[in-house]
């Protein structure tokens, strides 16, 4: 599900998968919970991993299944192989349905503070 129905033209929410390292989840989650307050449902792994099952299969099913795939770009989500996975899979789901968009937010390390 990835938009409720209305009568108006417009989605009353999007839902995005946050691809990012464990490094960068503090400013992750904040960029969640802004969002949030603007209609965007993000798909968080530390919310969602209540389910049992491999990882990977779990991870592939939600990327899949989001209507967007955000990546946070840092020197860190660049070195994960999870990260190059949900790419991957965001891709495969692109070339069979033609219906997933991407976003990315650029994460400067070396200006963060605190």
């Amino acid at each position: 599900m990835n938009t409720l129905p209305n009568n108006s033209s417009k989605p009353l929410f999007v839902s995005t998968f946050l691809s990012h390292s464990s490094t960068d989840k503090p400013l992750v989650e904040a960029m969640d919970k802004r969002t949030g307050r603007r209609g965007v449902l993000a798909w968080l792994n530390r919310n969602e991993l209540l389910e049992m099952g491999p990882l990977d299969i779990i991870l592939k099913q939600a990327v899949q299944r989001q209507a967007t795939l955000t990546i946070f770009l840092s020197e860190a989500s660049l070195a994960s192989n999870w990260c190059k996975d949900e790419l991957r899979w965001a891709l495969e789901q692109v070339r069979r349905s033609n219906n997933h968009s991407f976003h990315h937010a650029l994460i400067d390390t070396a200006n963060l503070i605190g």
